[in-house]
């Protein structure tokens, strides 16, 4: 996984996942659905990075905490380009079976984010 999205290794996209998709926080995604979320995280931070900070396997399960770091450089949810860069956290709790992940748990750090690139947040 962090082949994949720190080398754009896209390859390891049928590496990690099976060609039937996997459950996303309860939703389907195929590998083409993999491979364009992706794209889409490179065009507003192209040089986006993940770091695992830790691992936990017990069982069939894998919990990662991990740390984002990329600099915004295209739209996100609203918020044109700000140059700034940027590092947010997040965790993900995913399921193995026969040696790809089938299904996970990810959550990151949204608040963060949106906080490091200026957005208003009403209160």
């Amino acid at each position: 996984m962090e082949e994949m999205l720190n080398r754009g290794d896209i390859g390891a996209v049928a590496q990690v996942f099976p060609d039937s998709g996997y459950v996303l926080n309860g939703q389907l995604m195929r590998p083409t659905d993999v491979q364009m979320m992706r794209a889409q995280l490179l065009e507003r931070f192209p040089d986006f990075r993940l770091v695992i900070e830790e691992q936990i396997a017990e069982g069939d399960q894998v919990v990662t905490r991990v740390t984002f770091h990329g600099t915004h450089r295209g739209e996100y949810r609203g918020i044109p380009a700000t140059g700034r860069s940027v590092s947010y956290g997040g965790v993900a709790i995913d399921r193995i079976q026969g040696g790809k992940v089938i299904e996970g748990w990810h959550q990151a750090d949204d608040w963060a984010l949106l906080r490091q690139l200026g957005a208003k947040i009403a209160r």
